[in-house]
């Protein structure tokens, strides 16, 4: 019987006794989202956490590169200390502690186990500082807080969440006769619009229905093009909101 607890969640506390029906203790556990069992400072939204994206990737990307374009070594020293400003190489070790805390602490293992579950289902990777930013409140805000409702509902939340967007390309999918496919600055930097197929292909074969469902390369293409425009903008104060 213990490796039931084991499987479904963490084990038992080491004070707790083994409930006589360990069926109907998991499936409770599962039916709210209780708060979480951090006990440290704030806990950062997504919203919150972008701004600091944002900072890091339009200073890295902009200023620091211009500034530094013939000194590499500076341009290391600065990307070091931006860092540091933006929190850049303390966040993740702080999303580390809240995930331990609820694993720990949680009076709903089996709901911290679920929602490990769920989110290397839903995964983001590695890329663009999205795992020092973003990964955290993505789990927490897309993920973690749809846990009780459909699945349905969690995958149209993952689906939309602006780091997935990121993630699988799909601010690039645009529709190359929309307003934004034929604006002039495509012309003169010359990144004409496009399909991007990644977001779509990512969403039939692993969040959802799977090669096994037979969808051709024609339903991705049509898909694709159904979520053009699915993607972040810039508003005037530069922070970066979905359409």
């Amino acid at each position: 019987m213990k490796n039931f607890f084991r499987k479904v969640a963490f084990g038992l506390k080491p004070d707790e006794q083994a409930p006589s029906d360990p069926l109907t203790w998991a499936q409770k556990q599962v039916e709210t989202i209780p708060e979480l069992n951090w006990k440290g400072k704030h806990i950062y939204s997504e919203k919150e956490m972008r701004k600091y994206w944002i900072t890091q990737r339009v200073e890295e990307n902009t200023t620091l590169r211009k500034k530094y374009k013939n000194d590499p070594d500076g341009l290391r020293r600065a990307e070091k200390q931006l860092k540091n400003d933006t929190g850049a190489k303390f966040w993740p070790n702080n999303e580390i502690c809240i995930r331990h805390a609820e694993g720990i602490r949680s009076d709903n293992p089996v709901l911290a186990k679920l929602w490990y579950f769920w989110t290397n289902h839903f995964t983001i990777s590695d890329t663009q500082s999205l795992p020092e930013f973003s990964t955290g409140a993505y789990h927490r805000e897309f993920i973690r807080a749809n846990m009780d409702k459909t699945f349905e509902t969690m995958v149209q939340e993952a689906t939309v969440a602006w780091p997935m967007m990121m993630h699988l390309d799909n601010k690039d999918n645009v529709g190359p006769k929309s307003i934004s496919g034929k604006e002039d600055w495509r012309k003169k930097e010359n990144e004409p619009a496009t399909i991007n197929e990644n977001h779509a292909r990512e969403l039939l074969e692993l969040h959802t229905v799977s090669p096994k469902a037979g969808y051709t390369q024609e339903d991705i293409i049509e898909l694709a093009k159904i979520m053009t425009g699915w993607r972040p903008k810039w508003t005037k104060k530069k922070i970066m909101v979905m359409m």
